[in-house]
């Protein structure tokens, strides 16, 4: 395992156990909303990476296409997934929805980080 990849676990992990802390603090009524949101952040953030890794197999003119199809797909379906949770579950929407973002940002703040080393290097 390359020490890029060791980083990106310690981060992933480091982010992980932010959010069972927080989890473990907060009222018991807002722990299904925290975790189902950090669940979710961190499966955009992996789909975002796994299409990453797949267009970056493409010629450039391709490589345009296949990334904002992707990045479309991605949209709809963590959109749709989103929806579905606050319409189909009894979870607190102001705990998942901030925990989403959180997240989100946090995951996507890490991959950049680390991608943009991986490509300077």
């Amino acid at each position: 395992m390359s020490l890029l990849d060791r980083k990106i676990v310690l981060s992933t992990v480091v982010i992980g156990l932010l959010f069972l802390i927080v989890g473990i603090i907060i009222p018991n009524k807002f722990t299904s909303g925290w975790f189902t949101g950090y669940l979710i952040g961190m499966v955009t953030v992996l789909l975002h990476l796994g299409a990453s890794m797949f267009s970056k197999k493409t010629v450039l003119r391709d490589f345009i296409s296949s990334y904002f199809f992707g990045l479309l797909l991605r949209f709809v379906l963590v959109l749709t997934l989103f929806v579905l949770i606050l319409i189909l579950t009894k979870i607190d929407e102001l705990s998942f929805t901030v925990s989403f973002i959180i997240s989100y940002i946090l995951h996507s703040v890490n991959e950049v980080i680390l991608l943009n080393q991986k490509l300077s290097d």
